[in-house]
C-alpha cells in the first residue's frame, strides 16, 4: 500500500512518468550533441540550446530531471570549441560555471512565471545579467580579456529571447506540464 502511495506522489511529482524523461532526455541530448556537431553560428546554436532550456522549463513537472540539460550544454560548447571557435582553454573553462548559473536561473524563472512572455523577457535578462556579471569578475581579476564580455553578454541575450520564443508556439501545441494537452 505504501509503495503505491509513493508511486502517486512520483507520478504527481512528474518524476517517475517515462515520456516525461524520454522527453527531458531527448532535450538533453540535443543540447549536448548540436553544439559539438553545429558549432556555429553562435546565434543559431544558443538560440536551440535555450530554446531547449524554455521547453523543458515549460514542460516538465521536475526540476532534478532538468539539471542535466541545465548543466550538460556548457560543458559541451566549451569542450567543443563551439564558444568562439577556439580550444579549450583555462578562460573558457572558467566561464562554465557562469553559464550554468544563467541556465539555472533561466529555468527556475520560466518555470515559475504565470505569463510566459513576461516570465521570458526577464529570465532572459537576467541570466544574460548574471553571466555578465561572472564575466566581469573574471574581467577584472585579471582572467578574460574585456571582448569577453562586450561579445557574450549581448549573444546571451539575443540567444535567451530567440530561443524562448521558439519555444512559445511549441510548448503551446504539445502542452505546459508533463504532456497535458
Amino acid at each position: 500500500m505504501q509503495a503505491t502511495a509513493l508511486s502517486r506522489t512520483a507520478l504527481s511529482r512528474g518524476i517517475a512518468r517515462p515520456a516525461a524523461g524520454v522527453e527531458l532526455a531527448a532535450l538533453t541530448l540535443f543540447a549536448i550533441v548540436l553544439p559539438l556537431l553545429l558549432r556555429h553560428p553562435q546565434a543559431v546554436v544558443g538560440t536551440a540550446v535555450n530554446g531547449a532550456l524554455a521547453l523543458a522549463a515549460w514542460r516538465s513537472r521536475s526540476w532534478l530531471g532538468t539539471l542535466p540539460l541545465v548543466l550538460l550544454p556548457a560543458v559541451a560548447a566549451v569542450g567543443g570549441g563551439a564558444l568562439f571557435g577556439t580550444p579549450v582553454s583555462a578562460g573558457l573553462v572558467l566561464l562554465v560555471p557562469g553559464i550554468w548559473a544563467g541556465n539555472a536561473l533561466f529555468v527556475a524563472l520560466l518555470r515559475r512565471m504565470e505569463s510566459r512572455p513576461l516570465g521570458l523577457a526577464m529570465a532572459a535578462t537576467l541570466k544574460t545579467a548574471v553571466i555578465g556579471l561572472w564575466i566581469a569578475g573574471l574581467v577584472v581579476g585579471g582572467l578574460l580579456p574585456v571582448a569577453f564580455l562586450l561579445v557574450v553578454a549581448p549573444m546571451q541575450l539575443l540567444t535567451a529571447a530567440m530561443g524562448g520564443l521558439l519555444a512559445l508556439p511549441v510548448c503551446h501545441v504539445l502542452g505546459r506540464r508533463g504532456h497535458q494537452a
